[in-house]
Protein backbone atom coordinates (compact mmCIF):
# COMPACT_ATOMS: atom_id res chain seq x y z
CA UNK A 1 0.00 0.00 0.00
CA UNK A 2 1.35 3.24 -0.87
CA UNK A 3 0.28 6.94 -0.08
CA UNK A 4 -1.82 7.96 2.99
CA UNK A 5 -4.38 5.97 4.41
CA UNK A 6 -7.23 5.96 8.03
CA UNK A 7 -7.41 2.60 9.26
CA UNK A 8 -5.25 -0.13 7.72
CA UNK A 9 -5.98 -3.85 9.02
CA UNK A 10 -3.69 -6.45 7.22
CA UNK A 11 -3.16 -10.08 7.59
CA UNK A 12 -0.72 -12.35 5.26
CA UNK A 13 1.03 -15.43 6.08
CA UNK A 14 4.11 -14.95 4.19
CA UNK A 15 4.20 -12.03 2.58
CA UNK A 16 5.60 -8.53 3.38
CA UNK A 17 3.26 -5.89 4.51
CA UNK A 18 4.23 -2.04 3.43
CA UNK A 19 2.31 1.26 5.15
CA UNK A 20 3.51 4.29 3.87
CA UNK A 21 1.40 6.31 6.56
CA UNK A 22 -2.21 5.32 8.46
CA UNK A 23 -3.90 8.31 10.15
CA UNK A 24 -6.32 6.11 12.06
CA UNK A 25 -5.57 2.66 13.94
CA UNK A 26 -3.37 -0.13 12.62
CA UNK A 27 -3.72 -3.79 12.58
CA UNK A 28 -1.15 -5.75 10.95
CA UNK A 29 -0.30 -9.63 11.39
CA UNK A 30 2.19 -11.27 9.07
CA UNK A 31 3.14 -15.14 9.40
CA UNK A 32 6.88 -14.98 8.23
CA UNK A 33 7.23 -11.65 5.54
CA UNK A 34 8.11 -8.18 7.42
CA UNK A 35 6.10 -5.55 8.48
CA UNK A 36 7.28 -1.64 7.45
CA UNK A 37 5.03 1.33 8.64
CA UNK A 38 6.70 5.18 7.70
CA UNK A 39 4.18 6.80 10.32
CA UNK A 40 1.73 5.55 12.45
CA UNK A 41 -0.02 8.50 14.08
CA UNK A 42 -3.17 6.64 15.83
CA UNK A 43 -0.49 3.58 17.01
CA UNK A 44 -2.05 0.56 16.85
CA UNK A 45 -1.07 -3.58 16.61
CA UNK A 46 1.60 -4.90 14.54
CA UNK A 47 2.34 -8.75 14.80
CA UNK A 48 4.75 -11.05 12.92
CA UNK A 49 5.54 -14.81 14.21
CA UNK A 50 9.21 -14.46 12.63
CA UNK A 51 9.08 -11.27 10.56
CA UNK A 52 10.87 -8.04 10.89
CA UNK A 53 9.26 -5.05 12.20
CA UNK A 54 9.83 -1.53 11.33
CA UNK A 55 8.31 1.51 11.99
CA UNK A 56 9.47 5.07 11.56
CA UNK A 57 7.35 7.07 13.90
CA UNK A 58 5.01 5.81 16.36
CA UNK A 59 3.02 8.72 17.51
CA UNK A 60 0.69 6.90 19.86
CA UNK A 61 -0.20 3.97 21.89
CA UNK A 62 0.98 0.27 20.29
CA UNK A 63 1.55 -2.99 20.47
CA UNK A 64 4.54 -4.63 18.46
CA UNK A 65 5.42 -8.08 18.84
CA UNK A 66 7.51 -10.71 16.74
CA UNK A 67 8.52 -14.14 18.03
CA UNK A 68 11.57 -14.55 15.84
CA UNK A 69 12.13 -11.17 13.89
CA UNK A 70 13.64 -7.71 15.01
CA UNK A 71 11.94 -4.72 15.98
CA UNK A 72 13.54 -1.60 14.40
CA UNK A 73 11.45 1.88 16.06
CA UNK A 74 12.27 5.29 14.53
CA UNK A 75 10.57 8.18 16.78
CA UNK A 76 8.68 6.85 19.47
CA UNK A 77 6.15 9.10 20.89
CA UNK A 78 3.62 7.25 23.07
CA UNK A 79 2.62 3.86 24.70
CA UNK A 80 4.31 1.01 23.10
CA UNK A 81 4.77 -2.47 24.72
CA UNK A 82 7.24 -4.28 22.50
CA UNK A 83 7.39 -7.62 22.84
CA UNK A 84 10.17 -10.61 20.88
CA UNK A 85 11.22 -13.82 21.69
CA UNK A 86 14.58 -13.78 20.43
CA UNK A 87 15.00 -10.79 18.27
CA UNK A 88 16.58 -7.28 19.40
CA UNK A 89 14.82 -4.45 19.99
CA UNK A 90 16.35 -0.68 18.53
CA UNK A 91 14.39 2.49 19.35
CA UNK A 92 16.01 4.74 17.35
CA UNK A 93 14.86 8.40 19.34
CA UNK A 94 12.04 7.55 22.52
CA UNK A 95 10.47 11.45 23.64
CA UNK A 96 7.37 10.57 25.53
CA UNK A 97 5.19 7.48 26.87
CA UNK A 98 5.33 4.56 28.80
CA UNK A 99 7.39 1.78 26.84
CA UNK A 100 7.73 -1.60 27.66
CA UNK A 101 10.01 -4.00 26.29
CA UNK A 102 10.21 -7.64 26.88
CA UNK A 103 12.58 -10.45 25.15
CA UNK A 104 13.54 -13.50 25.73
CA UNK A 105 17.07 -13.40 24.52
CA UNK A 106 17.24 -10.27 22.23
CA UNK A 107 19.34 -6.86 22.92
CA UNK A 108 17.88 -3.89 23.74
CA UNK A 109 19.42 -0.76 22.21
CA UNK A 110 17.46 2.59 23.27
CA UNK A 111 18.38 6.30 22.12
CA UNK A 112 16.82 9.05 24.52
CA UNK A 113 15.34 12.27 22.83
CA UNK A 114 13.77 13.28 26.07
CA UNK A 115 14.26 12.96 30.09
CA UNK A 116 13.53 9.47 31.00
CA UNK A 117 12.65 7.18 33.94
CA UNK A 118 14.73 4.47 32.83
CA UNK A 119 14.40 0.28 34.42
CA UNK A 120 15.88 -2.20 32.04
CA UNK A 121 17.05 -5.23 33.42
CA UNK A 122 19.15 -8.22 31.55
CA UNK A 123 19.17 -11.35 33.88
CA UNK A 124 22.39 -12.56 32.42
CA UNK A 125 23.87 -9.77 30.42
CA UNK A 126 25.25 -6.36 29.98
CA UNK A 127 23.73 -3.86 30.51
CA UNK A 128 25.13 -0.37 30.15
CA UNK A 129 24.32 3.53 29.61
CA UNK A 130 25.98 5.98 27.54
CA UNK A 131 23.55 8.51 28.82
CA UNK A 132 23.75 10.93 31.48
CA UNK A 133 22.52 8.89 34.81
CA UNK A 134 21.30 10.29 38.37
CA UNK A 135 20.20 8.04 41.10
CA UNK A 136 17.58 11.40 42.06
CA UNK A 137 13.68 10.96 41.49
CA UNK A 138 13.37 13.78 38.97
CA UNK A 139 9.54 14.98 38.74
CA UNK A 140 6.92 15.01 35.39
CA UNK A 141 9.58 13.00 33.18
CA UNK A 142 8.01 12.92 29.45
CA UNK A 143 9.26 9.23 29.06
CA UNK A 144 9.36 6.12 30.79
CA UNK A 145 11.49 3.07 29.58
CA UNK A 146 10.94 -0.37 31.45
CA UNK A 147 11.80 -4.10 30.09
CA UNK A 148 13.59 -7.18 30.57
CA UNK A 149 15.63 -9.64 28.36
CA UNK A 150 16.69 -12.42 29.56
CA UNK A 151 20.22 -12.79 28.16
CA UNK A 152 20.31 -10.30 25.72
CA UNK A 153 22.45 -6.78 26.47
CA UNK A 154 21.09 -3.40 26.75
CA UNK A 155 22.19 -0.26 25.54
CA UNK A 156 20.99 2.92 26.75
CA UNK A 157 22.12 6.42 24.89
CA UNK A 158 21.47 9.62 23.94
CA UNK A 159 19.72 9.70 20.44
CA UNK A 160 20.95 11.46 17.59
Amino acid sequence: MTGRADRVEVGTGAGEITVEEATGPLRLTSGTGPIRVGVAAAGGHLRSASGELEVGTLRASSTVATSGGSVRLGTVAGDALVRTGTGDVVIREAVSGAIELTSGSGSFRVGLGAPAEIDLVSTSSLARSEAPITQKRVPDVPLRVTGRTGSGTILVHKAG
